[in-house]
């Protein structure tokens, strides 16, 4: 079997750089890395994320056990830049008009690629 190969890390020191030129960036997936920036989560969390998990009013986002590597859910506290983020992101609709529930959509309404 292959070994895994993981991407290397950004140096802490250049964070923050990265970080606005990834918000100059256009596209789901720049989002989504902005979102997951934000809020230490996983990809898989992120990728996986409904409009319903989030209770802007408490500013909390609960991630299910379903999303979770551990299988446990959890509370993330929805900061101001993170509240700024969603309540920008366009909640995309189907052919029907219904709304759709992922955050963030890829192609065919399924979650984004890893």
């Amino acid at each position: 079997m292959a070994a895994v190969k993981h991407h290397e890390a950004v140096d802490w020191r250049y964070a923050i750089d990265f970080a606005k030129l990834l918000r100059n960036r256009e596209g789901t997936g720049a989002r989504c890395l902005e979102f997951v920036l934000l809020t230490a989560c996983r990809s898989n969390e992120a990728r996986l994320a409904t409009w319903d998990e989030f209770g802007m009013a408490e500013k909390i986002w609960n991630v299910p056990a379903t999303h979770t590597k551990s299988g446990r859910p959890h509370r993330v506290s929805i900061s101001t830049s993170l509240l700024a983020l969603l309540e920008g992101f366009p909640q995309f609709v189907g052919k029907h008009g219904e709304p759709l529930a992922l955050v963030f959509q890829g192609q065919k309404n399924q979650p984004l690629s890893d």
